[in-house]
């Protein structure tokens, strides 16, 4: 009975606050929880992509695995922002980066990233990938050669 009453009063209170908009997964708590002030957005093919650019120097753009974000980042940037330009984003449709309305495929993904670049003004970068980021690393290096320097 005791579990009972505790559970239909735990599904009461998780109902109250989505109806109020503060339910842990509500887009405004979500943003507010995952960016900062180094934070950026930007519409790429017609998403909205979350990004942080910190750092000087050559340019290397990070990207990260299935179900990651930029957050799995945030160690290198600290290592390497002093001599480097990062860039770093939430692929979609992960992280605060907006799911696009189709299934999402490779070529997807590298048009995607080459409008990234040419949106940020990069013209040539280092590359860096953790799975899956790591096959779309090499996969934009083989489609652009003339823009990644490394990978």
């Amino acid at each position: 009975m005791f579990r009972t009453v505790l559970f239909l009063f735990s599904f009461l209170l998780l109902f109250n606050s989505c109806q109020e908009g503060k339910h842990i997964y509500s887009k405004k708590f979500t943003t507010d929880l995952y960016s900062n002030h180094e934070s950026r957005f930007i519409n790429i093919n017609g998403l909205k992509v979350h990004y942080r650019d910190e750092g000087h120097g050559p340019t290397l753009v990070l990207i990260h695995g299935l179900a990651s974000s930029l957050h799995v980042w945030d160690s290198w940037v600290e290592l390497l922002k002093d001599d480097y330009r990062i860039v770093r984003l939430d692929n979609p449709p992960f992280g605060l980066s907006e799911a696009p309305d189709t299934a999402f495929g490779v070529e997807d993904y590298i048009s995607f990233y080459n409008a990234f670049l040419d949106a940020l003004n990069i013209e040539k970068c280092y590359l860096a990938g953790s799975s899956l980021g790591g096959w779309l690393s090499w996969e934009l290096a083989v489609a652009f050669p003339e823009r990644i320097k490394k990978v």
